[in-house]
């Protein structure tokens, strides 16, 4: 594990790219530009830091004049005044809740084809960590040719969709037309900042392997 990266004041996040050391909201390699045209999914259970990882290419979408949707099931939600203390415009971002995974897919889709996006996140995650470790979670699951049309669209548009799962490593992908897959970790530092890590399990442009790792001030109170 890297040694966790000093925090400057007035800086939000500190990223750690192989031996540098970059003080950015928007890290190189994990970016909007990285997953455009592409269908990614970023997995892991409460110990995750998908949603850090996901505000970090809301961000950078934010700062390319890209609108932004986030789709979700509507018991589940961010924490806004973390995504606002990380420099995410919530005013700006366009939020959908919805009933179940079917729906959230139905809205991706509609939200897609319309053209009108840059990035779509679609929150699928909702299973507890316990039933998913036991095996007894039902993995969402997107079916081939809605995975075959939003990659299309995705690549036409020049956009990203981005899936958010709660599963383990082992479990697999949401499906072969899945470009890429991370799983997410946090882990709370001695001085109180949040180190997320982000472990590239399949990569069909680069190749799996590569990790992405950032340090992060919670909001007061974390």
């Amino acid at each position: 594990m890297a040694q966790p990266l000093p925090i400057p004041p007035g800086v939000v996040r500190a990223v750690r790219l192989g031996n540098d050391t970059h003080l950015a909201p928007v890290p190189v390699g994990w970016n909007l530009d990285e997953l455009r045209g592409r269908l990614t999914e970023i997995s892991g259970l409460s110990d995750s830091s998908s949603l850090t990882q996901a505000f970090s290419v809301v961000l950078d979408a934010q700062k390319q004049e890209e609108p932004v949707a986030w789709l979700t099931r509507q018991e589940s939600a961010f924490f806004p005044i973390d995504a606002w203390c990380n420099g995410v415009d919530l005013e700006a971002l366009i939020v959908v809740r919805l009933p179940d995974e079917d729906a959230i897919l139905r809205a991706t889709d509609r939200l897609a084809r319309s053209g009108g996006f840059g990035l779509l996140i679609a929150d699928l995650g909702s299973s507890s960590d316990k039933a998913t470790a036991l095996g007894r979670a039902q993995p969402p699951e997107v079916p081939m040719a809605s995975q075959a049309r939003l990659r299309s669209i995705a690549h036409r548009h020049d956009m990203s969709i981005v899936f958010l799962t709660r599963k383990t490593k082992k479990q697999p992908s949401l499906g072969s037309l899945v470009s890429l897959r991370a799983e997410a970790h946090r882990a709370r530092t001695p001085d109180g900042y949040f180190s997320c890590s982000l472990n590239v399990l399949k990569d069909k442009y680069r190749g799996p392997g590569w990790a992405h790792d950032e340090l992060v001030r919670g909001p007061d109170g974390l």
